[in-house]
């Protein structure tokens, strides 16, 4: 049965691999160290990261491995090394401390420094046969076969026995077949490509949001009147249909608005829209031009099914928020969604004098007067 979850490693770094006798399997095999971090999978795609962690000497044949976090990795790593100073600094003639030391500097892997030790104490302890195996061993391990097959034969002269005659044969056959003695690090950052991915196509969309900081989409032009006029616009002409309306492409700053032919409406109007992109997006912002003054909106918010509406006349601009459908019916869904829902329409009164009654019997008395009605319907004409 395929493990559809669970817990796995992504990426490595800081990769130390050598050809080496592995301890649990006994076989001779690429043992590798590195850092690699711990993720929780579904059908093995990464999702949550559980922290990096250190894995020492991994068998290429068998997969046994230690594991320690980072965190406790580095500590017991700093301690160590501490002591070995401390070793050196009080017992520097002692041979059990260059062993000592020898052996701390292979299992974290300080290739370096170890090779600082075997010319030090190479030479100090060369008719000490521990010295010189141990030395062989940690040549061995960081691959320099022709090192530790010389000093695997000073060992074997001072008696060290059939194992410093076993790792002179390793030496050989290791030399002889040019084992790779590295395995290929792997990106830490192949996990996160998905978020990364998201990441960017979001950053992108930002980027050209910015670019286009200055347009805004939801600028509508409406007719309140039942006759045909053109509005001029920044030197550019729309016609608007009677009671209807025509969405445009509005650049933030200072605009003037005219109509053209509509009796009584020869004077231009100016008026600054600076609406950031932000209000405009995530506010569900609109703007509406009304030229003639005289177009009825129905504002209606619907919250769990229960409506309510608002009712603006008389402004030839119209800056409005929370407008989810500009000049479209709910959706089938929107009526049962317990938060607040807002569409915007423009009224289309059945006769000249509609508009007023309508706005009478919705408690709008005082908000238009019939008279100046009339003088706008007959200015139209």
């Amino acid at each position: 049965m395929v493990r559809s979850a669970g817990i796995d490693f992504y990426g490595r770094k800081s990769v130390v691999s050598s050809h080496n006798i592995c301890d649990a399997c006994g076989s001779l095999n690429l043992l590798s160290s590195y850092v690699t971090i711990r993720f929780f999978h579904l059908h093995h795609f990464p999702l949550i990261p559980l922290g990096r962690v250190h894995i020492s000497n991994e068998c290429a044949h068998c997969n046994h491995r230690g594991i320690s976090s980072i965190r406790k990795f580095k500590k017991l790593r700093s301690k160590d090394l501490a002591l070995m100073m401390d070793s050196f600094n009080s017992h520097p003639d002692v041979p059990d401390t260059a062993i000592q030391g020898l052996h701390t500097l292979m299992v974290y892997n300080e290739e370096s420094w170890f090779l600082d030790m075997e010319r030090a104490y190479g030479r100090r302890f060369y008719e000490h046969m521990q010295v010189q195996f141990v030395i062989a061993k940690g040549l061995f391990h960081f691959g320099r076969y022709d090192e530790a097959e010389t000093y695997c034969r000073k060992a074997i002269v001072l008696n060290a026995g059939p194992r410093a005659e076993e790792l002179l044969s390793l030496c050989q056959s290791m030399r002889e077949k040019g084992c790779p003695a590295q395995i290929e690090p792997e990106s830490m950052l192949r996990p996160f490509k998905f978020l990364i991915a998201v990441a960017v196509s979001l950053l992108i969309t930002l980027i050209i949001s910015g670019i286009s900081v200055t347009r805004n989409y939801e600028t509508w032009l409406v007719n309140g009147s039942p006759v045909t006029y053109t509005v001029e616009m920044d030197g550019r002409q729309y016609q608007l249909n009677p009671y209807g309306r025509k969405q445009i492409i509005l650049r933030l700053g200072k605009h003037q608005m005219q109509v053209r032919d509509l009796a009584g409406h020869k004077t231009p109007v100016s008026f600054n829209y600076k609406t950031s992109m932000i209000k405009q997006k995530f506010w569900n912002h609109a703007l509406v031009l009304n030229p003639d003054a005289i177009a009825v909106l129905i504002q209606e918010t619907v919250t769990a099914g229960q409506a309510t509406n608002r009712y603006l006349f008389g402004n030839v601009v119209n800056e409005l928020e929370g407008i989810d459908f500009p000049f479209a019916s709910f959706p089938l869904w929107g009526g049962a969604k317990r938060s607040a829902q807002t569409r915007l329409e423009n009224y289309v009164p059945s006769t000249p004098l509609g508009a007023v009654e309508f706005l009478r019997e919705n408690g709008h008395s005082d908000d238009v007067g019939e008279d100046s009605y009339n003088q706008s319907l007959s200015e139209d004409r």
